[in-house]
């Protein structure tokens, strides 16, 4: 069963595709044994589009455990952002700042950005919001939240300027 045709479902707001996230759904099921990576990518948009379902945390739990398993660590990476979001999305906020704080200990030797700077807003306040939890004890985390937060305003100044380029053309 294909899941883009459930993505689309989902997005256009027809419930009855939830059931996607049962543990007997194909999909589901294949998070049990070897996912391929289409279908851990598949199953991650899947939650994204749901992060304010409290079923959202089982699939992303049996996502995470796969990827660990594999030793797949930008997958670890991507699902432990989705995470934040969704506990977030449920105002959860002390898991969602547990959550981005596995991510960030996890990218930041490797000094990721695009990853947590490709979500947007809500993951630049998550961020702000656990620099602020953190300043007082000299975290070490400290400077990576500062390249991370810094990184924000410089994306949104390129996008303006390829804007400002776009409608000149």
């Amino acid at each position: 069963e294909p899941a883009v045709p459930g993505i689309s479902a989902l997005a256009c707001g027809h419930d009855d595709v939830v059931a996607v996230f049962a543990p007997d759904h194909p999909l589901a099921r294949a998070t049990k044994v070897r996912a391929p990576a289409l279908a851990e990518y598949e199953l991650l948009t899947l939650a994204r589009l749901r992060l304010a379902d409290p079923g959202v945390h089982d699939l992303l739990e049996r996502l995470l455990a796969l990827a660990k398993a594999q030793n797949r660590q930008r997958s670890v990476l991507n699902i432990l952002v989705t995470q934040a979001l969704a506990h977030q999305a449920q105002a959860c906020q002390s898991q969602a700042l547990t959550s981005l704080e596995r991510a960030l200990t996890l990218a930041a030797p490797q000094g990721y950005v695009r990853t947590f700077v490709d979500e947007g807003e809500k993951v630049r306040l998550m961020i702000a919001d656990y620099r602020v939890g953190i300043e007082r004890h000299s975290h070490p985390l400290l400077p990576y939240t500062d390249k991370l937060l810094a990184a924000f305003p410089q994306l949104e100044i390129e996008n303006q300027q390829s804007e400002i380029l776009s409608s000149r053309e």
